[in-house]
Order: C-alpha cells, then sequence, then structure tokens
C-alpha cells in the first residue's frame, strides 16, 4: 500500500507540474495508475488508462489525444 501511494504522489506531482515524462516513466507511472484504479475498484478510470496505455505502447499519440479527450462516462 505504501508503494501504491508514493506512486500516486508521483504521478499527482508529475500531473500538477505538467512534467515532460519519457515514455518509458509514462508506461510506468501508467501502470501504476492501472494498480491504483484496480484497488478503488474504479472499473470507468480503470478501462480508460488501459486504452490510453494500449495508444502509449503502440505510439498512436493521435488515438491516445483523442482517448484523453473523450469523456469519462463513453467507458
Amino acid at each position: 500500500l505504501r508503494a501504491l501511494m508514493n506512486n500516486l504522489h508521483q504521478i499527482r506531482h508529475a500531473a500538477v507540474h505538467r512534467l515532460s515524462l519519457s515514455t518509458p516513466v509514462l508506461r510506468d507511472l501508467m501502470a501504476d495508475a492501472i494498480r491504483i484504479t484496480d484497488c478503488m475498484d474504479d472499473p470507468l478510470r480503470n478501462k480508460k488508462i488501459r486504452e490510453m496505455q494500449k495508444k502509449l505502447i503502440r505510439n498512436d499519440m493521435a488515438g491516445l489525444e483523442n482517448l484523453i479527450n473523450t469523456p469519462l462516462e463513453e467507458f
């Protein structure tokens, strides 16, 4: 639990300060976010993050941007 909370802090810090992250770091943070949404039993956010992760792995930046802009309710 402590490791997940630390990872949550890193995700929040990167978002709040709009940090430029390398793709490997971003993939790691997304994997952490998926684990956190699993623990929180949040299937909508979990699905959206998983779909975003797939686009990132495929280097589909246009698809990733579309997913980011898709409302959570559509997942």
